[in-house]
C-alpha cells in the first residue's frame, strides 16, 4: 500500500502520468499519459480496496 501511495503521488497537477522517466535527472519526462499505467493504476486500487475489506 505505501508503494501504491507513492506512485499515485508521483502523477503531474491535472492527475495524469508522464511516458518516461529520466533516471539521471530523477525527472518525470514526455508529455502524453500512457493508458496502460492509468489502467494498472486502477485495477491495483481495486484489489487493494478488496483486501483491506476482507
Amino acid at each position: 500500500n505505501r508503494w501504491f501511495e507513492r506512485n499515485r503521488a508521483a502523477c503531474g497537477p491535472p492527475g495524469l502520468y508522464t511516458e518516461e522517466y529520466d533516471v539521471g535527472q530523477r525527472q518525470l519526462r514526455g508529455n502524453l499519459p500512457q493508458a496502460f499505467v492509468h489502467a494498472l493504476m486502477l485495477e491495483t486500487a481495486l484489489a487493494l480496496g478488496q483486501t483491506d475489506v476482507g
